[in-house]
């Protein structure tokens, strides 16, 4: 009897299912898999009784109404008077921080007036060292 050679065995690993088995595993990884909702801290709105009463001779009026097409985007009005430049905010404001150190500022902003024109403001107030500053939105009825 004869005995025959031996075959070589391969030793290759089928890979033509490879594809599919990883697409059904990302599949289930991502079916089963739980994400964490993002937990963001509680916002507390002030109530009414909250506010604080301030004495109308402490308070100081600002208005920002946006001008359209003009050089400069925001009419600036403190206490019924045009503001021109944005550098006389600061001297007007020093002048009643002096006559008056409990200085509060009401900003009454138009939601159409440019940003950029509210922060020159309030650089303004603080290079002047007026930080008691509120902002006055419409009220919703």
């Amino acid at each position: 009897m004869k005995i025959g050679k031996k075959t070589q065995v391969k030793k290759d690993i089928p890979t033509a299912s490879m594809a599919d088995i990883a697409f059904l595993l990302l599949i289930f990884f991502m079916t089963t898999t739980v994400l964490k909702e993002e937990i963001g801290l509680d916002v507390v709105y002030p109530d009414v009784e909250q506010s604080i009463k301030t004495e109308r001779e402490n308070t100081t009026h600002i208005w920002m109404v946006p001008i359209a097409g003009a050089k400069k985007a925001a009419l600036t009005i403190v206490n019924d008077a045009e503001v021109k430049d944005y550098n006389d905010i600061k001297l007007i404001m020093t002048k009643k921080k002096e006559t008056n150190p409990v200085l509060t500022i009401a900003m009454n902003v138009d939601e159409r007036t440019p940003y950029k024109e509210v922060n020159q403001v309030m650089e303004q107030f603080r290079q002047a060292h007026t930080y008691r500053i509120y902002f006055i939105s419409n009220q919703v009825k």
